[in-house]
């Protein structure tokens, strides 16, 4: 059956509110938007993994700064500076055309062109922008061709929506998604448009009750949370893995400790997926 956009803003209605950039700093608006790129300073991806026919493309797991895989479906990380300085984790996925979807500042959910780095302008303020690396989420190839299918459809439910950015804490009423909970609702949808998403079976947390973009991250980076540090540190060693990601896992892998082997809960709400900064930046 059809949905309405009425209908499924109503649906939002039972978001979580959780942030990935600036708590509490930033108002959510619709997504309408245009991202502006200042062209002096813009620089696009140079380097594009896989052009070959759909039966013959090979899926790499992980890509450099700067890289796209020509694949959608490619979770990528990206830093953002503010125009204060504060530099934070923005997290979003590879559609169609080297664009990028995500729920970004307070344009809320929308898709723009990949830029590995330079400068969005967004209501008069510039933000600095720098690539880190991307992940494809999905190991078998049947898995990640079936969700390159499917995700299309699911970007357009959000965008036709107009739904609002949201920071961590701030008020649900109104239907918003944080840029983490954009992602994981591509990913793992709910059973309705807007719903929770439905988690995967084998998916840690390293805190109680919630989880961030350092769990996507080394969930999608094939890290157990549940193996000891040595276990993890030993796997990162020898995993191919861009210089700037290992630094990352390792980081992680030394400050978590070991979890018990139990899935993640998921009937949290509220302020369940809370801010990621990214390493060595102000919190």
């Amino acid at each position: 059956m059809l949905r309405s956009v009425v209908s499924r803003r109503a649906a939002l209605l039972a978001l979580s509110s959780a942030a990935c950039l600036w708590s509490g700093a930033l108002q959510a608006r619709p997504g309408t938007l245009p991202i502006q790129l200042a062209a002096a300073e813009q620089k696009t991806a140079d380097r594009t993994v896989s052009s070959a026919p759909a039966q013959q493309r090979v899926f790499p797991p992980f890509l450099r700064s700067g890289q796209t895989s020509g694949i959608p479906g490619y979770v990528h990380f990206f830093v953002i500076t503010n125009p204060e300085g504060e530099r934070e984790t923005q997290i979003g996925i590879e559609v169609e055309k080297r664009k990028i979807a995500w729920s970004l500042l307070d344009l809320g959910v929308t898709t723009s062109q990949f830029v590995s780095t330079g400068a969005i302008e967004i209501r008069g303020r510039a933000y600095q922008i720098e690539h880190l690396y991307g992940l494809r989420p999905f190991a078998d190839r049947h898995a990640m061709a079936a969700f390159e299918r499917a995700l299309p459809a699911r970007v357009a439910e959000w965008l036709d929506a107009a739904v609002p950015y949201c920071v961590e804490d701030q008020p649900t009423d109104h239907g918003c998604v944080s840029c983490l909970g954009f992602i994981a609702r591509l990913l793992f949808p709910g059973p309705v448009f807007g719903a929770l998403p439905v988690l995967p079976p084998d998916f840690r947390s390293a805190r109680k009750g919630v989880y961030t973009t350092e769990d996507l991250l080394m969930y999608l980076s094939g890290i157990p949370l549940a193996a000891s540090r040595e276990r993890r540190l030993d796997k990162i060693q020898r995993m191919d893995l861009p210089e700037n990601l290992r630094e990352e896992l390792a980081r992680l892998s030394n400050e978590v400790e070991p979890l018990a082997d139990a899935p993640v809960p998921l009937k949290r709400r509220a302020a369940a997926l809370p801010k990621r900064m990214a390493p060595g930046r102000k919190s």
